[in-house]
């Protein structure tokens, strides 16, 4: 019988953490059988990716002069024997600036949208792949943090962005997945949706968190919160079928994990 599931995590490793523990955490998830990682806060820790497990391959843009930051922190990971990689690639969403202090300081990195397009090889389902960290300290049981609103800016800015690539996949025929770190607790956006946070946007996408068709768990990703995403587009060739949060890293976040079945394409 043919694998027609495909399993993808999304992990916020906590960029102050030593780089043998990050790799630790990393060659877990393989172990248990994840095909798709989606990493945030992994710049400086470039070394966590090297020489991993055959088949797996890592997709890390690089810099670009005087403009350290967003890219490199969002690597994706993917099984190579599950899913060949058709292209590749970024998109730039906002440059560094200084913001209201919050989480990290006053200043933000360069925010960018890793992302692979795979073709999953028992499926033959063509899969863009879409990873990101969003600006932090941004929402207040739901609401926006009108207090901060560079923050709330550069937010709407990365939106703007995934709303694009999203709609622009799709029209290809495309199945999207979103994941990352949107820095917006599920549990309250679920209940207020404000039109520039993560539930109404992706409604409008076409796009859903998987939070809405498997439920809420008990445990959150980081505290009782759910501020790590995966989401996708709604399509009758990919369907959620079940997650779970794992308690074992040594980050400030847990490990999200997605287990989706897809159909043969047509």
């Amino acid at each position: 019988m043919p694998d027609l599931t495909l399993t993808v995590c999304t992990l916020n490793v906590l960029h102050r953490r030593r780089t043998k523990a990050i790799r630790a955490d990393i060659l877990k998830l393989i172990r248990i059988g994840v095909d798709v990682i989606c990493l945030q806060e992994m710049n400086g820790h470039g070394q966590a990716l090297r020489n991993l497990p055959h088949p797996w391959r890592t997709h890390r843009p690089g810099f670009t002069a005087g403009k350290p930051g967003g890219r490199r922190e969002t690597p994706i990971l993917y099984n190579s024997a599950k899913l060949r990689l058709v292209h590749k690639g970024f998109r730039h969403v906002s440059d560094p600036q200084i913001v209201e202090k919050g989480a990290g300081g006053n200043d933000v990195a360069e925010k960018t949208v890793t992302w692979i397009l795979v073709r999953h090889r028992a499926s033959r389902q063509p899969i863009a792949i879409l990873n990101t960290h969003a600006v932090a300290t941004i929402e207040r049981k739901g609401h926006p943090n009108e207090n901060h609103p560079r923050r709330l800016a550069v937010f709407a800015a990365l939106m703007r962005v995934l709303t694009d690539m999203v709609t622009s996949r799709v029209r290809a025929g495309q199945i999207v997945l979103v994941c990352g770190d949107f820095n917006v607790n599920y549990r309250s956006d679920v209940e207020v949706r404000d039109e520039r946070f993560p539930f109404r946007v992706f409604q409008e996408m076409g796009v859903h968190a998987s939070y809405r068709w498997l439920g809420m768990p008990k445990m959150g990703t980081r505290r009782t919160r759910l501020i790590d995403y995966v989401a996708h587009t709604v399509d009758p060739d990919i369907t959620p079928i079940r997650h779970a949060i794992l308690r074992y890293s040594g980050s400030d976040h847990r490990p999200y994990l997605v287990t989706f079945r897809l159909d043969r394409a047509r």
